[in-house]
Parts: structure tokens; C-alpha cells; sequence
């Protein structure tokens, strides 16, 4: 295969990959400011949501209402009816822990410190 053409292949495939996760981010910043907008500041905060419902008279159902977008929310449990409470979601990161400013303010001590080897056998 020419060089040139692989290089330019893989330069392509890796802008690919790299606007899509922009776009992935974005549509996650959308949705954060619109769920902040639908519910109190003090909810949309937290990192565990219990879902409210409703029930529908029609289907004689409990409806799930203002559930939290899923690309900031993994939705974990089932509920068999609205008082069962084992349904929540929770909120994930895509990045490491260390890396989200809103988390980690500040530089983690673990990765700010150098790590010396100490003395290894038969040196």
C-alpha cells in the first residue's frame, strides 16, 4: 500500500473519530443546559435521580414524566409501580474522574507526584 495514501487514510479516520466525539460533547452540553432549565438547580445537581410518575387514566398506567437525558444519566433498576423505588439514574462522565473540572477542582495529588523506583535486586 502507497504511504502517502495510508497516512492520509488514517488522518481521515482519526478526524472522523474526533468530530464525532466533538459532537457527542456538544449535544451533552445541550442537553445539561436544558435539564438544568427543566428542574430545580438543587436536583439538576445531584448525581442520583429517583424518577417521579403519573398515572395514565387512559392505559391505567404509572408514566415516567421529565425523565433525565441519557446522555448524561444511565438508567439503572425497574419499577413495577410508582411506589417500588428501585428505578433510578445516574449520572456518568465520560472522562476520567481526575480530569472533570466540576469533580476534581484541583490537580489529583496521585498523578502530581514523581514516583521514584526503589532498589531492585542484584543491582
Amino acid at each position: 500500500m502507497n504511504p502517502k495514501l495510508k497516512k492520509a487514510l488514517m488522518a481521515e479516520e482519526e478526524e472522523k473519530v474526533d468530530r464525532a466525539k466533538r459532537q457527542a460533547q456538544d449535544q451533552r452540553d445541550i442537553d445539561l443546559e436544558n435539564w438544568k432549565a427543566s428542574v430545580p438547580a438543587k436536583e439538576a445537581a445531584r448525581n442520583v435521580f429517583k424518577p417521579k410518575y403519573e398515572h395514565d387514566d387512559v392505559l391505567n398506567v404509572d408514566r415516567e414524566i421529565n425523565p433525565p437525558p441519557e446522555s448524561l444519566f444511565l438508567g439503572l433498576g425497574w419499577d413495577e409501580d410508582k411506589d417500588t423505588g428501585r428505578r433510578h439514574y445516574r449520572r456518568y462522565y465520560t472522562k476520567e474522574l481526575e480530569c472533570v473540572k466540576t469533580i476534581c477542582p484541583k490537580k489529583s495529588p496521585f498523578n502530581s507526584y514523581d514516583i521514584k523506583r526503589g532498589q531492585t535486586r542484584g543491582a
